[in-house]
């Protein structure tokens, strides 16, 4: 695994090999007043045996809930080949269970 980051230490890339695989993945966060909040990321997946690549980016939409960012709703789009597939995830009734 080998982890790039910007000079603010935020992660910019990620790359991980497997024996199965060869990945990519490049986060984006927003600064927020309690630090970096990921708000989407792309990323490329390689299939070693020869399959089709696969790109991925996700846009993520961010919630405070009792004093903590999470997200809400996730906009996903996947490409396997020539094919895209697109997704769209709600997260309702969130609550915050403090112990």
């Amino acid at each position: 695994m080998d982890i790039l980051m910007d000079r603010t230490y935020a992660v910019s890339e990620m790359k991980v090999n497997s024996p199965v695989f060869d990945s990519v993945i490049y986060p984006v966060f927003d600064r927020q007043s309690g630090g970096l909040v990921l708000a989407s990321y792309e990323a490329d997946y390689l299939d070693k045996s020869g399959g089709a690549k696969i790109h991925v980016k996700v846009l993520i939409k961010n919630q405070p809930i009792q004093g903590l960012v999470l997200p809400s709703d996730l906009d996903l789009t996947a490409r396997v080949g020539e094919s895209t597939t697109h997704i769209l995830v709600a997260f309702t009734e969130a609550s915050l269970i403090k112990d």
